[in-house]
């Protein structure tokens, strides 16, 4: 690790080759190339065609050792990488936003990532370190800027060499910088204390298939169907709650929008289904205690705008209604009881909101709003206003 005080002094010192070496670049001949958002060198070009592309990258190298690259978007210039190289090989580079440094990454002689740090507001944020099994990544563990370890992650593959499995761990609030990595829910066989988190990544033929997560007596359990869909999610908070959440699709395509959605809370024998029309838009919900319905919801679309809401419980039926501007915004919404009005909210361009409520059917209050304020009630009895109460604004 490096203290914080060397890696001050690191950036300081790369600021002031930059300062000193400001004539240096300028004087050193530039190359340009056609790049992308990540800053490669993907084509040379001239600097008569760098104007036809989104991205290109200009390269200047005044010693051998040194290198400037700065990165344009539609002419402007986004960022500015520095390199340093040793023996023909990059030792380290830096991305900087004029002389504030972004990142630094560091390289061995075999041109692999050793370490990465992130840097806000030109101090040390995040240190990642890299440590390798033949060419394969084999562990990344990341420090914060004090130098005490956050979490490792430990990549093991296949023996053809895809990717595995990922597990990252950290350790206790209070255990320093140790790395074991055993589980949270039980410790691990060296008998060491379990860390503070754990998650496990599980991979089949490339694509991401199952997760776990454990982290203070919460733990999630999550997969994935054959093309990467969301299939389950199962939730617990120690032995006493379980959730799980299953999902279904219209068709096996990629592409495929939901159809169900299926929550269940076996502990409470509770259950809720919430199914979606093919545009994915929720459709229907259906809630279950005990194997008895105790709540249904219906909903209506209409270009994509919720027009309709209809909510069922016991032998009451509630209805909201909603209407829309030409432009989409909502100007009324409706509740209706049991066939009968309920209360009627108007919503108007200068902020207010007019509510009417309803007793029996017929109008009793109504209340104007503005950014949620309460600014004055109307009290009615028979049709005709008999009382008003103004509220002033501090």
């Amino acid at each position: 690790m490096i203290p914080r005080a060397a890696v001050l002094l690191l950036v300081l010192a790369s600021a002031g080759v930059c300062f000193l070496g400001e004539h240096a670049w300028a004087d050193s001949q530039l190359r340009y190339y056609r790049s992308n958002g990540a800053a490669m060198l993907l084509e040379e070009i001239s600097i008569e065609e760098r104007e036809q592309h989104k991205y290109y990258l200009t390269q200047a190298r005044p010693k051998s050792e040194l290198e400037l690259r700065t990165l344009y978007r539609e002419g402007d210039p986004i960022l500015t990488r520095r390199l340093s190289y040793r023996d023909g090989a990059v030792q380290w580079e830096e991305d900087l936003d004029g002389e504030v440094v972004l990142s630094r990454r560091e390289f061995s002689d075999g041109r692999r990532l050793q370490a990465e740090e992130r840097f806000e507001e030109g101090e040390l944020a995040l240190r990642l370190e890299y440590s390798y099994r033949e060419h394969r990544i084999e562990r990344i563990s990341a420090f914060d800027r004090e130098g005490a370890l956050l979490y490792c992650d430990h990549y093991s593959y296949r023996s053809d060499g895809r990717l595995r499995r990922i597990v990252r761990s950290c350790p206790p609030r209070d255990s320093g910088s140790d790395e074991s990595g055993g589980r949270a829910s039980g410790g691990n066989d060296s008998g060491e204390e379990a860390p503070g988190f754990y998650a496990e990544f599980r991979f089949v033929e490339g694509m991401l298939r199952s997760e776990w997560h454990e982290y203070e007596g919460h733990t999630a359990a999550v997969s994935y169907d054959r093309v990467g869909r969301l299939a389950q999610l199962e939730t617990w908070l120690g032995d006493s709650y379980k959730r799980v959440q299953d999902y279904q699709y219209q068709t096996a395509e990629p592409g495929s929008t939901i159809e169900f959605e299926r929550i269940r809370v076996p502990q409470q024998e509770w259950e809720e289904l919430r199914r979606f029309d093919d545009e994915g838009m929720l459709s229907g919900r259906v809630v279950q205690h005990e194997g008895q319905i105790v709540e249904r919801d219906e909903y209506e679309y209409a270009e994509g705008l919720l027009i309709e809401e209809r909510r069922y419980r016991q032998d009451k039926v509630q209805t909201v209604r909603y209407d829309y501007d030409e432009d989409g915004s909502l100007r009324e919404e409706a509740w209706v009881r049991n066939g009968e009005p309920e209360r009627l909210r108007q919503y108007h361009a200068d902020r207010r909101v007019i509510e009417l409520r309803y007793r029996d059917g017929r109008p009793v209050l109504r209340i104007e709003y503005r950014d949620d304020e309460r600014l004055r009630e109307e009290v009615i009895r028979d049709g005709e206003v008999v009382r008003v109460r103004e509220y002033g604004t501090e």
